[in-house]
Order: C-alpha cells, then structure tokens, then sequence
C-alpha cells in the first residue's frame, strides 16, 4: 500500500487498483464484481499530525492522550531532519545520553559544550530520566529521555537558542530511523539536519561514515560539511557493532546515564513479561536545558 497513491481522503493499491477509505474499508475493485469490495477490510490505525509529523498508534485499544511539546510549540523556524542508521536503535539512545561522548566525537561541530569533561549523573524521572552533565565553570546541562523513545534537549548544543526532539525507532533488530523537529527561536542560518539536494554528487552523512570506517576517508575530510555531527554518530555508534558488545564492555562513572537507562528497561521489560504493572509515564511541563546554574548531584 505504500507504492499507491492517494486519491482524496483514500489510497488506491499500486498492485491491482483496490480503493480503501480511512478506516481500511475496500470501496473499488476496478477488475471485480460490485459486491466484493464490502467483503474487504483491512487493518487500520489513528494517526496524529504533529510538527508536521504523523504519529501512529499501533497498540491495542483507543489510543492514550497524545503527548505534545510545547517546547516545540512557540514561535520561531521549525525544521525536520530524518535519517536512517544500520544498527540497533538501542546504540543511539544510549549515545543521546552519554555526555562524555560530545568532547571527544563532537570536538569539531557542537558548541557551547565540548570544551571540558562533564561531571556525569543521572536520575530517573516522571517521563524517563534525566541525565546531568556539569561543567568545571558550573554550566550545567539537562539530557531528558522520554520514554520509551524520545530525546529532548532544551536550548540545544548545535544552536544556542534553538530546541529539539527526537525520536529513535526500530526497523529490525538491526536498524532504526530517526526523526526530529528542531525549533529555532532566531530565523535559522542554515540546516544541518539535510544537506542533499537535486544533483549534489557528494556521498550521503552515512555513506561518508561508512567510508571513514573502512579506512577510505577521514574525519578531516568532511570536517566543513553541514552535517558533521550525523556523521561522527554514525560513525560512534556504527562502530560498535550492528548490537553493541555489551558482554565485553567496561562502564565507568561516565556512563551512570546508560546504566540507568537499562536499569528502567530491563525492570519494565521484566514487568511486561510477568504481567506485572508498568510504571505510567507521563509528559513533564517544564524541562530546563543548559544553565549556569550548579545542580548538586543526588
């Protein structure tokens, strides 16, 4: 149904010309008897519209109340950004929490934050956790992880006055897409989030990761590119591995975000295969974001 085309408020099949309605009612079979239509049906789902995104539920029952953003909401340049990355969607929702990673992957790209080695803790919040990373000059950071996919940063790193969310999900075991909306409170100079266009010969932000991986290109070479930051992620995080090694790895004080992390999947995984109760997240009202205030660490 994804090759048909759409035809008012219903699809048409590219295969055999089947029309079905929103709620995955055929109405039209151009090649069959007038009846066999109404014997049709197949599965459908709500869908929101969102940030100029489209949300779908795809559990049992009537949807939950959709959670919004008012983050992403205010007046300002929203831009959208999407990419698809060839490993587990687990190593990029690690890596969104990591703080320590930023001074070292994203020496070149970020700024605001890469020039010292944060103080690293985390806690587990009403909406997931929050992971901290503090500055020698008292700057502190605010990491928020939605659960069970979201990354929310306030007042972001690429651009000081902008914020942004994204949204990590599986494909397969071994790949995932990622989609994000970054609101900028000033009119934006320019887009990092994509920068392929109509005749651009250059290799894409993963074929270039790739090449860097196999030895053909380095970090230096695409060093002024737009898109920097994607590629020293994918290059992180496909370096690890289609599934990171988590058996022969090695967690440091750094890493008390990524422990929390698992700590709260491995308990609700367990929950959910016990029949056991969940814990009911819920959407925050207010979040903060980079500060010069000091936090204490709990």
């Amino acid at each position: 149904m994804s090759t048909g085309w759409i035809e008012g408020d219903c699809i048409r099949c590219f295969y055999h010309g089947w029309k079905y309605d929103g709620s995955g009612q055929c109405i039209e079979q151009p090649a069959e008897d007038t009846g066999f239509a109404a014997k049709i049906q197949i599965r459908s789902y709500p869908v929101q519209e969102y940030l100029d995104l489209i949300f779908a539920y795809l559990g049992p029952g009537e949807p939950p109340l959709f959670p919004r953003h008012g983050e992403l909401e205010a007046e300002g340049d929203l831009q959208l950004g999407m990419y698809v990355r060839p490993c587990s969607y687990f190593n990029n929702a690690e890596n969104g929490i990591d703080e320590v990673h930023v001074h070292f992957v994203h020496k070149q790209g970020f700024t605001g934050i890469q020039y010292d080695i944060p103080k690293v803790w985390a806690e587990e919040t009403d909406w997931g956790l929050t992971q901290y990373g503090q500055r020698c000059d008292g700057t502190t950071r605010e990491t928020h992880w939605l659960m069970p996919n979201a990354l929310l940063f306030k007042n972001g790193d690429v651009d000081d006055d902008a914020d942004q969310i994204s949204w990590r999900v599986p494909v397969d075991d071994v790949s995932h897409r990622n989609f994000m909306a970054v609101l900028h409170h000033r009119p934006a100079t320019g887009s990092w989030l994509n920068i392929q266009g109509a005749g651009d010969s250059r290799p894409t932000s993963l074929e270039a990761a790739q090449a860097i991986l196999r030895g053909e290109l380095t970090l230096e070479d695409v060093a002024e590119r737009p898109d920097l930051i994607t590629i020293q992620d994918h290059v992180a995080q496909l370096g690890q591995g289609a599934i990171a090694d988590f058996e022969h790895e090695h967690l440091g004080q750094s890493d008390r975000a990524v422990i929390l992390l698992r700590k709260i999947y491995a308990r609700e995984l367990r929950a959910l295969a016990e029949g056991g109760e969940l814990k009911r997240w819920r959407k925050p009202d207010v979040l903060r974001g980079t500060t010069g205030v000091p936090v204490t660490a709990a």
